[in-house]
């Protein structure tokens, strides 16, 4: 694969992974607070909980990603594919700049890989908050469900159309997608009632 081809693909792998959990994890924290009654909790622990999650999906993100190459990891890989210690030696003294300066760049991919997860999964999870900010709680939860259910929906269908081209596949990816959300939510919802009711906290 060209490797323009393969940075795009790793981007939009990075994309889809850090909206759809920004999308589902938000919206479930968001939808169990609401039981509380407050507009105001649910936007405090919300955000909270996005720029978290943002900065953790992108660290995990960059991790993941970066690989620090050098002539001794070469000599590892090549010993670990059964080359001898003799050739493999050999290949690393010999080995030239050009092969190393084709993994100089992975540090830097590293850092959009982590930019673009932690960005993405930021935009999905601010997505299901948006009516906390302007409406009653009741109310914000309901919009809520039906904006990320649309998006769910919408999101869940497109991804698996691009990686299938079948459009039988991209309803049962939309349906898919949109099942995993809302039992995410009723599951965060239902939980935090009882806490909250039980008097625990």
């Amino acid at each position: 694969m060209h490797p323009k081809s393969q940075l795009y693909h790793a981007c939009l792998r990075d994309f889809t992974i850090g909206f759809a959990d920004g999308l589902t994890v938000p919206f479930a924290l968001t939808a169990g607070l609401s039981s509380i009654g407050s507009s105001r909790l649910v936007v405090t622990a919300g955000l909270a909980e996005l720029f978290a999650g943002s900065l953790s999906m992108g660290l995990g993100a960059y991790l993941a990603a970066s690989t620090k190459k050098s002539k001794e990891t070469v000599q590892c890989i090549l010993l670990r594919y059964g080359c001898s210690s003799y050739t493999s030696a050999r290949v690393e003294n010999e080995i030239d700049g050009q092969f190393l300066k084709d993994f100089e760049g992975e540090e830097c991919k590293a850092w959009l890989s982590a930019l673009i997860m932690g960005f993405s999964y930021f935009i999905g999870g601010l997505i299901p908050m948006i009516p906390y900010f302007a409406l009653e709680v009741t109310t914000a939860l309901f919009a809520s469900i039906g904006i990320t259910a649309f998006i769910l929906l919408l999101f869940g269908g497109v991804k698996d159309y691009v990686t299938t081209n079948d459009k039988k596949e991209a309803v049962k990816g939309a349906l898919k997608t949109l099942g995993v959300g809302a039992a995410a939510a009723a599951a965060s919802y239902g939980i935090v009632r009882a806490v909250n009711q039980s008097g625990i906290a």
